[in-house]
């Protein structure tokens, strides 16, 4: 039963971000014999922020804020790029219609966006706009599947690689699964099946579970009492990692638990405790770069996460893309320049791109004593 209630509401999202797809690619196919207005060369370049600025993950675009500032400090000449913020709230349906106001109504040259399950819809109208996308998005697919899209993530599979190979060195030679059904979340679960096999790592149990589903227990129980894996992976939402180490906590589960970054932010930090989150660990790219580390905490009294670092980067690419072209007037020249970039210039060292990939570190991190360390 639960099984098809989870298929029934897969089918309805897809459904309804499907329609909207058809209405934006109506209306991009019948405005391509008009032109588009740019603006005067010499006029600030204006650019998109698609974050989710309320809901859920509302933490992540706080992070993504920060990094934004970080970037902005650094420019030489920040008026040269004009920069729309606009809340996503992390809903695809939402995200494809402020994607589209950004692109019509405010007539951005370039957009950044946070998180896959929004980033991957509007995947198909970035292509059919020419319009350069640049995506806090981890799915492996991001950029094959449009030849305008930019990762500032690390990929899905490297990640879910990464995870596997800590397994294995830890000695943990099987593993528990757990997986919300979101576009990233799900995409590093496929990466981590796909290199646990040849890595010696069992799969003793591969759930997946609802956005809104809170109580873990029945499973954790079967976990505590079944198959007792090695280590458990608990690939879940934001909204979710309170109640889920809480009730590992009550249950007297043994086993090392692994989540994703989320875990670190404060405000779920602060809803689990920090009795419940010691030992627990996760992977992130690797945030500790000096000069982020230390605008982030002089501004905002905050820790840099991996949205803080990828939001910065895209930044400071748009950023050194238009400093080093001033003439940029259309969404082809911005496009054109930021293809020619093979790296984005930080204070603290360069970071490649590859194949319109942002090559970021990878790193196993661990919260002691209400504080996130470096393995």
């Amino acid at each position: 039963m639960h099984r098809i209630f989870h298929d029934i509401i897969k089918v309805l999202r897809v459904t309804a971000i499907l329609g909207l797809l058809g209405t934006a690619a109506d209306s991009v196919s019948q405005s391509q014999a008009q032109s588009t207005p740019t603006p005067s060369r010499g006029a600030a370049v204006r650019i998109g922020m698609l974050l989710p600025l309320s809901g859920s993950y509302a933490s992540g675009g706080a992070d993504n804020r920060y990094g934004i500032e970080a970037a902005r400090s650094l420019a030489a000449k920040p008026e040269q790029l004009e920069i729309i913020f606009a809340d996503s709230k992390a809903d695809p349906v939402t995200g494809v219609n402020e994607f589209r106001t950004l692109t019509s109504a405010r007539n951005v040259m370039g957009v950044y966006v946070m998180r896959g399950s929004v980033g991957m819809p509007i995947n198909p109208i970035s292509r059919a706009l020419g319009i350069s996308l640049l995506g806090g998005a981890g799915n492996k697919d991001f950029t094959v599947v449009n030849p305008f899209a930019f990762q500032v993530w690390s990929k899905s599979d490297n990640e879910g690689g990464f995870l596997a190979r800590i397994l294995k060195q830890r000695g943990y030679d099987s593993a528990a699964l757990i997986t919300v059904q979101d576009d990233w979340q799900g995409a590093v679960s496929e990466g981590f099946r796909a290199a646990s096999t040849s890595m010696g790592v069992a799969i003793s149990t591969d759930q997946e579970v609802l956005p809104v589903e809170v109580d873990f227990r029945s499973l954790l129980l079967r976990l505590a009492r079944g198959s007792r894996p090695k280590a458990i992976i608990a690939n879940i939402g934001a909204n979710q990692m309170g109640p889920f180490l809480r009730q590992a906590k009550e249950l007297k589960v043994a086993a090392p638990i692994y989540c994703n970054f989320w875990v670190a932010k404060k405000d779920v930090m602060e809803a689990a405790g920090s009795d419940t989150l010691e030992g627990v660990r996760f992977i992130e790219m690797d945030t500790d770069l000096p000069y982020l580390k230390r605008f982030v905490a002089e501004r905002y009294s905050a820790v840099p996460s991996g949205a803080t670092l990828s939001a910065y980067a895209a930044t400071l690419l748009f950023q050194q893309t238009v400093a080093s072209n001033p003439r940029i007037a259309t969404r082809e020249d911005l496009f054109a320049r930021l293809l020619e970039q093979r790296e984005i210039t930080t204070p603290d060292g360069p970071i490649r791109i590859i194949d319109r990939r942002v090559q970021f570190v990878i790193k196993e991190k661990i919260i002691r004593d209400g504080k996130v360390a470096v393995m």
